[in-house]
């Protein structure tokens, strides 16, 4: 489940995010505006703010044109009542558990805001000030919902104006390391290189105290780059988790810095990519809580990213990412999944004795997302930087087998509720005389996974799934 909340004007449309106007809150459309003074009640007063909502370009259906101002200056309304005064809070209908929720503040026409935000009674974004060169702040927080509502409120702040939300469960979490000035990827949340701290739930310390119980925060912001040479943006951006001294730039940060994010204690997929895409001057590693994830990876014009997936056992209510034995490692993206598997009579469990290195995945569409434990395969031809793929059958028996693109032979049947890892398929053979589908492709595939050589246990259940252990 993923929320993507616009606040703006009534009729206005931006595909990608359900539109907010205002309306107060009902239990029947599961969100909306309450007054803020109401909060301690059982029952909050609704109140409706669609006049306090605006979007500066209607041209251009962008989340960060439009906002709702969530304590209108009553000094305003003596001039031109076009606002509603009354501080207002937004809440939203969830199941208890923890979130990862985004939020963006900003005018793209005015700096008369102290923006505040709190979630939960937690401080999201602390009194951002607009200036002239960075009018909008966006944060993403980890937020725990105990009474079956996200609780959004601007005590403390001044002339807050929100643009948008985003919630997703934060079991599972895709998070993309890059700078302040762009959107991370569509499915990502964005990591700037702020230091740790506990009301976020992740960030970055220096790599001499993690594991310890005193981790030492640490910013990694003027260590983000975007390199904008890539076609995809995960891997355009980067951060520098040790930055030569060498170098001498006074600009960067060079102690040696590990990154942490809170997680319930448990077994996660975990998958983090490294490289750059302009230089091949490191030697990257990354471990995960203590255990080596990718061994040295040296980079060459040929091949400037490496991607792995380790099962990863969390103990300590967070996990921990350190690049001790690299130099200039740099990473790109991080994306975390609970771990489950398929039991014999079809059901999806925890199961807490599988193998560490154990890989699970699922194949099906992009529009999907992949069921708990297991990563998506959507048909995608091999790629040696993603380690798996698909290839024609025919080439089997070469040196090196010819990728080919699949995606169109994907489908979601959606017929089980309990297992999605059943509900899709992925067709290796469709029938040329079918006629059903003009964009399905018909050469016979074939799936390869880069491994070690060794021994595996290799389950298969026929179009659904696939599990490496």
């Amino acid at each position: 489940m993923s929320v993507k909340i616009n606040f703006a004007p009534q009729g206005t449309v931006n595909n990608d995010y359900t539109v907010d106007f205002g309306q107060g809150y009902s239990l029947e459309r599961g969100f909306g505006w309450v007054e803020q003074a109401s909060l301690g009640n059982d029952n909050p007063t609704p109140i409706d703010i669609s006049i306090n909502t605006r979007d500066r370009n209607p041209e251009n259906n962008s989340p960060g044109d439009s906002l709702i101002h969530l304590q209108y200056p009553s000094e305003f309304s003596l001039y031109s009542p076009i606002g509603n005064p009354r501080p207002s809070a937004w809440e939203y209908n969830l199941a208890n558990g923890i979130y990862a929720v985004t939020v963006s503040v900003g005018d793209s026409n005015f700096l008369d805001s102290n923006h505040v935000i709190n979630l939960e009674g937690k401080r999201a974004i602390n009194g951002f000030v607009p200036t002239d060169k960075e009018r909008f702040a966006t944060a993403t927080t980890l937020v725990e919902v105990t009474d079956g509502k996200l609780t959004l409120y601007a005590i403390g702040g001044e002339n807050t104006k929100l643009n948008f939300v985003e919630i997703a469960p934060a079991n599972g979490v895709k998070v993309n390391f890059g700078v302040a000035s762009i959107n991370p990827p569509l499915g990502y949340i964005q990591d700037i290189g702020h230091a740790y701290s506990e009301e976020r739930g992740f960030g970055w310390i220096t790599e001499e105290s993690a594991g310890s119980n005193q981790a030492i925060p640490l910013s990694l912001v003027q260590n983000a780059r975007d390199r904008q040479t890539s076609a995809s943006t995960v891997l355009d951006t980067l951060i520098h988790l040790q930055y030569p001294d060498s170098y001498n730039n006074p600009n960067s940060e060079t102690t040696a810095a590990a990154w942490e994010y809170k997680l319930a204690n448990g077994k996660y997929l975990v998958t983090v990519n490294v490289g750059d895409g302009n230089f091949t001057d490191s030697n990257h590693v990354i471990n995960l809580e203590g255990h080596q994830l990718i061994s040295g990876f040296t980079a060459t014009e040929d091949r400037l990213f490496e991607s792995k997936t380790k099962l990863v056992d969390i103990t300590d209510g967070k996990l921990t990412v350190d690049a001790i034995g690299g130099d200039n490692t740099k990473i790109n993206f991080i994306e975390i999944t609970p771990f489950s598997r398929i039991n014999d009579d079809h059901s999806v469990v925890d199961e807490p004795n599988v193998d560490e290195d154990a890989i699970n995945i699922n194949f099906g569409t992009a529009v999907t997302a992949a069921p708990s434990g297991f990563i998506q395969d959507i048909g995608q031809g091999f790629d040696s930087n993603r380690g798996y793929g698909w290839v024609t059958q025919n080439s089997l028996s070469l040196a090196e087998a010819q990728p080919i693109n699949i995606t169109a032979n994907g489908r979601d049947r959606n017929t089980l509720e309990q297992n999605t890892a059943l509900d899709s398929l992925i067709h290796l053979q469709y029938p040329t005389g079918l006629g059903s589908n003009n964009d399905a492709v018909t050469t016979p595939a074939a799936w390869e996974y880069e491994l070690e050589n060794g021994q595996y246990e290799v389950l298969v259940m026929l179009a659904s799934l696939i599990a490496i252990m």
